[in-house]
Protein backbone atom coordinates (compact mmCIF):
# COMPACT_ATOMS: atom_id res chain seq x y z
CA UNK A 1 0.00 0.00 0.00
CA UNK A 2 1.42 3.56 -1.05
CA UNK A 3 0.92 6.11 0.93
CA UNK A 4 -2.44 7.69 1.19
CA UNK A 5 -4.35 5.03 -1.07
CA UNK A 6 -6.57 4.45 2.43
CA UNK A 7 -10.29 3.40 1.86
CA UNK A 8 -12.16 6.02 3.95
CA UNK A 9 -15.78 5.70 4.78
CA UNK A 10 -17.11 8.75 6.44
CA UNK A 11 -20.71 8.81 8.32
CA UNK A 12 -22.70 11.45 9.34
CA UNK A 13 -26.25 12.09 9.43
CA UNK A 14 -25.29 15.87 7.75
CA UNK A 15 -24.48 15.92 4.21
CA UNK A 16 -22.29 19.17 4.54
CA UNK A 17 -19.72 17.71 7.10
CA UNK A 18 -19.77 14.62 4.65
CA UNK A 19 -18.89 17.32 2.32
CA UNK A 20 -16.42 19.02 4.12
CA UNK A 21 -14.43 16.08 5.15
CA UNK A 22 -14.80 14.69 1.68
CA UNK A 23 -12.93 17.59 0.56
CA UNK A 24 -10.21 17.85 2.74
CA UNK A 25 -9.17 14.11 2.23
CA UNK A 26 -9.67 13.78 -1.19
CA UNK A 27 -6.79 15.92 -2.74
CA UNK A 28 -4.70 14.44 -0.70
CA UNK A 29 -5.02 11.18 -2.09
CA UNK A 30 -7.05 9.55 0.16
CA UNK A 31 -10.71 7.65 -1.29
CA UNK A 32 -13.58 8.63 0.70
CA UNK A 33 -16.89 7.03 0.47
CA UNK A 34 -19.76 8.38 2.36
CA UNK A 35 -23.11 7.37 4.25
CA UNK A 36 -25.85 9.39 5.76
CA UNK A 37 -26.55 6.55 7.75
CA UNK A 38 -25.74 3.33 9.91
CA UNK A 39 -27.59 1.11 7.57
CA UNK A 40 -26.51 2.35 4.26
CA UNK A 41 -22.56 2.29 6.01
CA UNK A 42 -23.31 -1.64 6.89
CA UNK A 43 -24.12 -2.27 2.98
CA UNK A 44 -21.14 0.03 1.64
CA UNK A 45 -19.03 -2.24 4.67
CA UNK A 46 -20.26 -5.43 2.60
CA UNK A 47 -19.28 -4.67 -0.78
CA UNK A 48 -15.52 -3.35 -0.75
CA UNK A 49 -12.96 -3.55 1.99
CA UNK A 50 -12.27 0.11 3.68
CA UNK A 51 -9.21 0.43 5.98
CA UNK A 52 -10.26 3.17 7.74
CA UNK A 53 -14.20 4.54 8.86
CA UNK A 54 -15.16 8.00 10.25
CA UNK A 55 -18.10 8.26 12.15
CA UNK A 56 -20.41 10.69 14.12
CA UNK A 57 -22.04 9.40 17.39
CA UNK A 58 -25.35 10.71 17.31
CA UNK A 59 -27.23 9.93 14.25
CA UNK A 60 -30.97 8.80 14.07
CA UNK A 61 -32.28 5.29 14.94
CA UNK A 62 -28.81 3.52 15.06
CA UNK A 63 -26.13 5.15 16.39
CA UNK A 64 -22.02 5.38 15.92
CA UNK A 65 -21.65 3.14 18.66
CA UNK A 66 -23.56 0.60 17.11
CA UNK A 67 -21.84 1.01 13.99
CA UNK A 68 -18.15 0.50 15.83
CA UNK A 69 -19.42 -2.65 17.81
CA UNK A 70 -20.55 -3.87 14.30
CA UNK A 71 -16.81 -2.79 12.67
CA UNK A 72 -14.86 -4.64 16.24
CA UNK A 73 -17.10 -7.83 15.22
CA UNK A 74 -16.88 -7.79 11.81
CA UNK A 75 -14.06 -5.89 10.59
CA UNK A 76 -10.93 -6.22 12.80
CA UNK A 77 -8.77 -4.63 10.66
CA UNK A 78 -10.69 -1.12 10.46
CA UNK A 79 -8.86 1.90 12.23
CA UNK A 80 -11.73 3.91 13.67
CA UNK A 81 -12.07 7.82 14.33
CA UNK A 82 -15.04 9.19 16.00
CA UNK A 83 -16.27 12.99 15.17
CA UNK A 84 -19.13 14.50 17.14
CA UNK A 85 -20.82 17.62 17.92
CA UNK A 86 -21.66 16.65 21.86
CA UNK A 87 -18.45 15.87 23.63
CA UNK A 88 -18.75 14.18 26.63
CA UNK A 89 -15.93 12.33 29.15
CA UNK A 90 -18.59 9.23 29.14
CA UNK A 91 -18.87 9.15 25.56
CA UNK A 92 -15.40 9.53 24.79
CA UNK A 93 -14.56 6.79 27.14
CA UNK A 94 -17.38 4.31 26.11
CA UNK A 95 -16.08 5.08 22.38
CA UNK A 96 -12.11 4.53 23.25
CA UNK A 97 -13.13 0.96 25.34
CA UNK A 98 -15.23 -0.02 21.95
CA UNK A 99 -12.09 0.23 20.00
CA UNK A 100 -11.95 4.18 18.53
CA UNK A 101 -8.42 5.01 17.77
CA UNK A 102 -8.86 9.00 17.66
CA UNK A 103 -11.50 11.49 18.89
CA UNK A 104 -12.14 15.12 17.32
CA UNK A 105 -15.28 17.20 18.45
CA UNK A 106 -16.74 19.43 16.26
CA UNK A 107 -16.10 21.84 14.64
CA UNK A 108 -12.42 20.37 13.90
CA UNK A 109 -10.01 22.48 11.63
CA UNK A 110 -8.37 20.70 8.45
CA UNK A 111 -5.30 20.13 9.90
CA UNK A 112 -6.76 18.20 13.06
CA UNK A 113 -8.38 16.19 10.81
CA UNK A 114 -5.85 15.52 8.50
CA UNK A 115 -2.79 15.03 11.25
CA UNK A 116 -5.83 12.26 12.68
CA UNK A 117 -5.93 10.72 9.58
CA UNK A 118 -2.62 9.83 9.24
CA UNK A 119 -1.69 8.64 12.08
CA UNK A 120 -4.84 6.21 12.14
CA UNK A 121 -3.08 5.41 8.95
CA UNK A 122 0.21 5.01 10.16
CA UNK A 123 -1.17 2.43 12.58
CA UNK A 124 -2.69 0.46 10.06
CA UNK A 125 0.62 0.27 8.06
CA UNK A 126 2.65 -0.36 10.99
CA UNK A 127 -0.02 -3.22 12.29
CA UNK A 128 0.07 -4.90 8.68
CA UNK A 129 3.45 -5.30 8.82
CA UNK A 130 3.80 -6.14 12.57
CA UNK A 131 4.45 -9.69 12.69
CA UNK A 132 6.64 -11.59 15.64
CA UNK A 133 10.10 -13.43 14.74
CA UNK A 134 8.27 -16.57 14.96
CA UNK A 135 5.20 -15.10 12.99
CA UNK A 136 2.91 -14.67 15.61
CA UNK A 137 0.22 -11.65 14.45
CA UNK A 138 0.25 -8.60 17.08
CA UNK A 139 -2.62 -7.70 18.75
CA UNK A 140 -2.29 -4.29 19.77
CA UNK A 141 -5.14 -3.50 18.25
CA UNK A 142 -7.82 -5.50 20.75
CA UNK A 143 -6.11 -3.80 23.32
CA UNK A 144 -3.06 -6.23 24.49
CA UNK A 145 0.25 -4.73 25.04
CA UNK A 146 3.31 -6.71 25.74
CA UNK A 147 6.54 -8.37 24.24
CA UNK A 148 8.19 -9.88 26.72
CA UNK A 149 8.21 -13.45 26.56
CA UNK A 150 5.18 -14.56 28.90
CA UNK A 151 3.33 -12.82 26.83
CA UNK A 152 4.95 -14.43 23.47
CA UNK A 153 4.07 -17.71 24.53
CA UNK A 154 0.23 -15.79 25.55
CA UNK A 155 0.30 -14.92 21.78
CA UNK A 156 1.17 -18.47 20.80
CA UNK A 157 -1.92 -20.19 22.46
CA UNK A 158 -4.07 -17.31 21.49
CA UNK A 159 -2.95 -18.37 17.70
CA UNK A 160 -3.69 -22.06 18.74
CA UNK A 161 -6.97 -21.31 20.44
CA UNK A 162 -8.54 -19.37 17.26
CA UNK A 163 -8.05 -21.91 14.52
CA UNK A 164 -10.19 -24.53 16.80
CA UNK A 165 -13.14 -24.83 17.92
CA UNK A 166 -13.53 -26.79 20.82
CA UNK A 167 -13.67 -25.48 24.61
CA UNK A 168 -11.01 -23.43 26.15
CA UNK A 169 -10.32 -22.11 30.05
CA UNK A 170 -8.31 -19.50 30.46
CA UNK A 171 -7.01 -19.31 33.90
CA UNK A 172 -5.40 -16.37 35.72
CA UNK A 173 -5.32 -13.89 38.76
CA UNK A 174 -7.87 -11.05 39.28
CA UNK A 175 -7.23 -7.99 36.53
CA UNK A 176 -4.87 -10.17 34.29
CA UNK A 177 -6.78 -9.79 31.32
CA UNK A 178 -8.64 -13.22 31.48
CA UNK A 179 -12.19 -11.71 29.21
CA UNK A 180 -9.31 -9.49 26.76
CA UNK A 181 -7.77 -13.02 25.73
CA UNK A 182 -10.90 -14.73 25.25
CA UNK A 183 -12.29 -11.43 23.07
CA UNK A 184 -8.49 -11.60 20.65
CA UNK A 185 -10.06 -15.76 20.57
CA UNK A 186 -12.92 -14.47 19.46
CA UNK A 187 -12.13 -12.30 16.83
CA UNK A 188 -8.85 -13.77 15.89
CA UNK A 189 -11.03 -16.32 14.52
CA UNK A 190 -13.27 -17.61 11.70
CA UNK A 191 -15.69 -16.97 13.98
CA UNK A 192 -15.36 -13.40 14.35
CA UNK A 193 -18.84 -12.26 12.20
CA UNK A 194 -20.69 -14.11 15.23
CA UNK A 195 -21.56 -12.10 18.51
CA UNK A 196 -19.13 -12.80 21.77
CA UNK A 197 -21.51 -13.15 24.55
CA UNK A 198 -20.26 -12.35 27.95
CA UNK A 199 -21.68 -14.56 30.74
CA UNK A 200 -21.29 -13.48 34.39
CA UNK A 201 -21.44 -16.58 36.24
CA UNK A 202 -21.99 -15.31 39.65
CA UNK A 203 -25.28 -14.24 39.06
CA UNK A 204 -26.86 -17.29 37.89
CA UNK A 205 -29.79 -18.00 39.87
CA UNK A 206 -30.27 -21.88 39.89
CA UNK A 207 -34.08 -21.96 40.23
CA UNK A 208 -33.55 -19.64 36.90
CA UNK A 209 -30.34 -21.31 35.21
CA UNK A 210 -32.23 -22.90 32.19
CA UNK A 211 -34.17 -19.97 31.22
CA UNK A 212 -31.24 -17.71 31.71
CA UNK A 213 -28.85 -19.61 29.89
CA UNK A 214 -31.38 -20.19 27.01
CA UNK A 215 -31.75 -16.32 27.08
CA UNK A 216 -28.18 -16.00 26.70
CA UNK A 217 -28.23 -18.18 23.30
CA UNK A 218 -31.25 -16.42 21.95
CA UNK A 219 -29.56 -13.20 22.75
CA UNK A 220 -26.47 -14.17 20.55
CA UNK A 221 -28.84 -15.33 17.74
CA UNK A 222 -30.89 -12.03 17.97
CA UNK A 223 -27.77 -9.81 17.79
CA UNK A 224 -26.52 -11.91 15.19
CA UNK A 225 -29.58 -11.19 13.10
CA UNK A 226 -29.30 -7.52 13.76
CA UNK A 227 -26.01 -7.49 12.96
CA UNK A 228 -26.92 -8.90 9.21
CA UNK A 229 -29.95 -6.29 9.09
CA UNK A 230 -32.03 -8.84 7.96
CA UNK A 231 -34.99 -10.11 10.15
CA UNK A 232 -35.81 -13.08 7.71
CA UNK A 233 -32.20 -14.39 7.46
CA UNK A 234 -31.86 -17.27 9.39
CA UNK A 235 -30.41 -16.77 12.49
CA UNK A 236 -26.54 -17.52 12.96
CA UNK A 237 -26.00 -19.76 15.81
CA UNK A 238 -23.59 -17.75 18.56
CA UNK A 239 -20.19 -18.50 18.05
CA UNK A 240 -18.91 -18.17 21.54
CA UNK A 241 -20.23 -17.97 24.86
CA UNK A 242 -17.38 -16.66 27.18
CA UNK A 243 -17.99 -17.72 30.82
CA UNK A 244 -16.82 -15.50 33.50
CA UNK A 245 -15.77 -17.51 36.70
CA UNK A 246 -16.96 -20.56 35.76
CA UNK A 247 -15.94 -21.99 39.07
CA UNK A 248 -18.61 -19.89 40.46
CA UNK A 249 -21.72 -22.02 39.26
CA UNK A 250 -23.44 -24.37 41.64
CA UNK A 251 -23.63 -27.81 41.14
CA UNK A 252 -26.99 -27.84 39.69
CA UNK A 253 -25.84 -24.91 37.07
CA UNK A 254 -22.62 -27.20 36.66
CA UNK A 255 -24.92 -30.09 35.38
CA UNK A 256 -26.77 -27.59 33.22
CA UNK A 257 -23.82 -26.95 31.56
CA UNK A 258 -22.92 -30.13 30.87
CA UNK A 259 -25.91 -30.69 28.91
CA UNK A 260 -24.82 -27.91 26.61
CA UNK A 261 -21.48 -28.76 25.99
CA UNK A 262 -22.75 -32.42 25.76
CA UNK A 263 -26.04 -32.33 23.64
CA UNK A 264 -26.28 -28.76 22.57
CA UNK A 265 -29.26 -28.12 24.51
CA UNK A 266 -31.08 -26.17 26.74
CA UNK A 267 -34.63 -27.05 28.20
CA UNK A 268 -36.53 -23.91 29.32
CA UNK A 269 -39.41 -23.64 32.32
CA UNK A 270 -41.82 -24.93 28.94
CA UNK A 271 -40.20 -28.02 28.58
CA UNK A 272 -39.05 -26.58 25.29
CA UNK A 273 -35.73 -27.97 23.85
CA UNK A 274 -33.51 -25.15 22.40
CA UNK A 275 -31.29 -27.33 20.02
CA UNK A 276 -28.46 -25.23 18.16
CA UNK A 277 -25.70 -26.16 15.91
CA UNK A 278 -22.50 -26.38 17.93
CA UNK A 279 -20.94 -23.14 18.92
CA UNK A 280 -17.66 -22.75 20.63
CA UNK A 281 -18.22 -21.84 24.77
CA UNK A 282 -14.95 -19.99 26.46
CA UNK A 283 -14.51 -19.88 30.06
CA UNK A 284 -12.37 -18.03 32.71
CA UNK A 285 -11.31 -18.76 36.29
CA UNK A 286 -8.87 -17.25 39.00
CA UNK A 287 -9.32 -20.58 41.19
CA UNK A 288 -7.47 -23.58 40.93
CA UNK A 289 -10.42 -25.94 39.08
CA UNK A 290 -8.79 -29.27 39.42
CA UNK A 291 -7.68 -28.53 43.27
CA UNK A 292 -11.98 -27.96 43.18
CA UNK A 293 -12.85 -31.14 41.12
CA UNK A 294 -10.58 -33.43 44.08
CA UNK A 295 -12.58 -31.60 46.64
CA UNK A 296 -15.42 -32.67 45.09
CA UNK A 297 -16.46 -29.03 44.48
CA UNK A 298 -16.59 -28.50 40.87
CA UNK A 299 -17.85 -31.39 38.08
CA UNK A 300 -15.23 -33.92 36.91
CA UNK A 301 -16.63 -34.43 33.63
CA UNK A 302 -17.35 -30.68 33.24
CA UNK A 303 -13.65 -29.82 34.07
CA UNK A 304 -12.93 -32.28 31.46
CA UNK A 305 -15.19 -30.95 29.00
CA UNK A 306 -13.65 -27.06 29.10
CA UNK A 307 -9.86 -28.09 29.75
CA UNK A 308 -10.03 -28.83 25.56
CA UNK A 309 -7.07 -26.18 26.14
CA UNK A 310 -5.98 -24.32 28.95
CA UNK A 311 -4.28 -20.70 28.89
CA UNK A 312 -2.35 -19.32 31.71
CA UNK A 313 -2.72 -15.46 31.90
CA UNK A 314 0.28 -14.56 33.40
CA UNK A 315 -0.23 -12.02 36.41
CA UNK A 316 2.24 -8.29 35.63
CA UNK A 317 4.44 -8.91 38.33
CA UNK A 318 5.93 -11.89 35.28
CA UNK A 319 6.14 -9.56 32.82
CA UNK A 320 7.60 -6.80 34.20
CA UNK A 321 9.30 -5.59 31.22
CA UNK A 322 5.91 -5.13 29.44
CA UNK A 323 5.27 -2.39 32.56
CA UNK A 324 6.73 0.50 30.83
CA UNK A 325 4.81 -0.56 27.23
CA UNK A 326 1.59 -0.94 29.08
CA UNK A 327 1.90 2.65 31.22
CA UNK A 328 2.59 4.36 28.30
CA UNK A 329 -0.30 2.99 26.36
CA UNK A 330 -2.84 4.11 28.88
CA UNK A 331 -0.92 6.98 29.03
CA UNK A 332 -1.46 7.99 25.80
CA UNK A 333 -5.06 6.80 25.83
CA UNK A 334 -6.41 8.76 28.91
CA UNK A 335 -4.39 11.90 27.98
CA UNK A 336 -6.42 11.24 24.80
CA UNK A 337 -9.64 11.66 26.12
CA UNK A 338 -8.95 14.83 28.62
CA UNK A 339 -7.51 16.61 25.53
CA UNK A 340 -4.09 16.56 27.20
CA UNK A 341 -0.90 16.39 26.13
CA UNK A 342 0.62 12.60 26.31
CA UNK A 343 3.45 12.61 29.37
CA UNK A 344 6.48 10.83 29.33
CA UNK A 345 8.07 8.73 32.30
CA UNK A 346 11.01 9.15 33.83
CA UNK A 347 13.18 7.01 34.03
CA UNK A 348 13.30 7.15 38.12
CA UNK A 349 9.46 6.64 38.22
CA UNK A 350 9.45 3.95 35.46
CA UNK A 351 11.85 2.04 37.39
CA UNK A 352 9.18 2.38 40.62
CA UNK A 353 6.51 1.42 38.26
CA UNK A 354 8.47 -2.09 37.35
CA UNK A 355 9.78 -2.82 40.65
CA UNK A 356 5.93 -2.58 42.17
CA UNK A 357 4.17 -5.84 42.25
CA UNK A 358 0.80 -4.61 41.24
CA UNK A 359 -1.47 -7.31 43.15
CA UNK A 360 -4.17 -5.89 40.96
CA UNK A 361 -2.21 -6.83 37.80
CA UNK A 362 -2.76 -5.02 34.23
CA UNK A 363 -6.27 -3.38 35.75
CA UNK A 364 -4.51 -2.31 38.81
CA UNK A 365 -1.59 0.15 36.35
CA UNK A 366 -4.23 1.05 33.88
CA UNK A 367 -6.20 2.36 37.25
CA UNK A 368 -2.98 4.34 38.16
CA UNK A 369 -2.19 5.78 35.15
CA UNK A 370 -5.77 7.16 34.55
CA UNK A 371 -5.70 9.36 37.94
CA UNK A 372 -2.43 9.79 37.95
CA UNK A 373 -3.09 11.22 34.12
CA UNK A 374 -6.08 12.85 35.17
CA UNK A 375 -4.26 14.84 38.36
CA UNK A 376 -1.51 15.83 36.62
CA UNK A 377 -0.43 18.52 33.27
CA UNK A 378 2.78 17.77 33.63
CA UNK A 379 5.09 17.06 30.72
CA UNK A 380 7.07 14.42 32.81
CA UNK A 381 6.02 12.31 35.45
CA UNK A 382 8.55 11.89 38.04
CA UNK A 383 9.18 9.92 41.15
CA UNK A 384 7.31 12.57 43.91
CA UNK A 385 3.76 12.29 41.78
CA UNK A 386 4.04 8.85 41.83
CA UNK A 387 4.49 8.58 45.73
CA UNK A 388 2.13 11.42 45.96
CA UNK A 389 -0.98 9.50 44.73
CA UNK A 390 -0.01 5.95 45.34
CA UNK A 391 2.02 5.57 49.18
CA UNK A 392 2.47 1.49 48.83
CA UNK A 393 5.26 2.95 46.35
CA UNK A 394 6.96 3.95 49.78
CA UNK A 395 5.78 1.14 52.28
CA UNK A 396 5.37 -1.85 50.43
CA UNK A 397 8.33 -3.83 52.81
CA UNK A 398 6.93 -2.14 56.23
CA UNK A 399 8.23 -4.78 58.86
CA UNK A 400 4.41 -5.00 60.69
CA UNK A 401 6.32 -5.74 63.97
CA UNK A 402 7.94 -1.99 63.63
CA UNK A 403 6.66 -0.13 66.14
CA UNK A 404 4.82 3.38 64.78
CA UNK A 405 7.73 6.31 65.60
CA UNK A 406 9.90 3.47 63.24
CA UNK A 407 7.36 2.96 60.66
CA UNK A 408 7.26 7.03 60.43
CA UNK A 409 10.86 7.45 60.43
CA UNK A 410 10.85 4.24 57.20
CA UNK A 411 8.68 6.35 55.41
CA UNK A 412 10.17 10.18 55.74
CA UNK A 413 13.27 8.71 54.57
CA UNK A 414 12.19 6.33 51.81
CA UNK A 415 10.15 9.84 50.51
CA UNK A 416 13.54 11.81 50.88
CA UNK A 417 15.07 8.96 48.87
CA UNK A 418 12.61 9.18 46.27
CA UNK A 419 13.25 12.89 45.72
CA UNK A 420 17.18 12.48 46.38
CA UNK A 421 16.62 14.62 49.28
CA UNK A 422 14.91 17.35 48.37
CA UNK A 423 13.07 19.05 51.41
CA UNK A 424 10.69 20.64 49.44
CA UNK A 425 9.19 17.98 47.37
CA UNK A 426 9.28 15.72 50.40
CA UNK A 427 7.12 18.39 52.34
CA UNK A 428 4.86 18.41 49.42
CA UNK A 429 4.41 14.84 49.39
CA UNK A 430 3.88 14.29 53.07
CA UNK A 431 1.49 17.04 53.40
CA UNK A 432 3.72 19.21 56.06
CA UNK A 433 5.47 22.65 55.67
CA UNK A 434 9.33 22.64 55.53
CA UNK A 435 9.73 23.49 59.33
CA UNK A 436 7.38 20.49 60.31
CA UNK A 437 9.65 18.26 57.80
CA UNK A 438 12.33 19.45 59.64
CA UNK A 439 11.68 19.20 63.30
CA UNK A 440 10.41 15.23 62.05
CA UNK A 441 13.59 14.95 60.76
CA UNK A 442 15.18 15.97 63.90
CA UNK A 443 13.06 13.70 66.44
CA UNK A 444 14.03 10.99 64.29
CA UNK A 445 17.33 11.13 63.58
CA UNK A 446 17.18 11.51 59.78
CA UNK A 447 19.06 14.94 59.47
CA UNK A 448 22.39 14.96 57.99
Amino acid sequence: MTENEEKILVVDDEAVVLDVIKKILSPRGFRVYTATNVVDAIKILETKPFDIVITDLKMPKVSGFDLMRHIRSNYRDIEVMVITGYPSIEGAVQAVKIGAEEYLTKPFTGDELISSVNRLAERLRARRGDRTEEGLPSYESYGMTGSSENMRVLYGDIVKAAMAIEPVLIMGEHGAGKELVARVIHYSSSQAPAPFISVNCSTIVEKLAEGTLASYVSCALARAAEIKDEASAPLTPPSTLFFRNISNLTAPVQAILVRLLKEKKIITESNEKIVRPPFRIIASSTRDILGMVKKKLFREDLYFRMNFMTINVPPLRERQGDVELLAEHFAAIYSKLIHRQIPRFSQNALDILKSHDWPGNVRDLEQFVEFIVGKNDKAVIDVPELVAYKHTFSMEKVNLRMSLDEVTAQYIHKVLMSVKGNKTKAAEILGVDRKTLRKKLVEHNLEQ
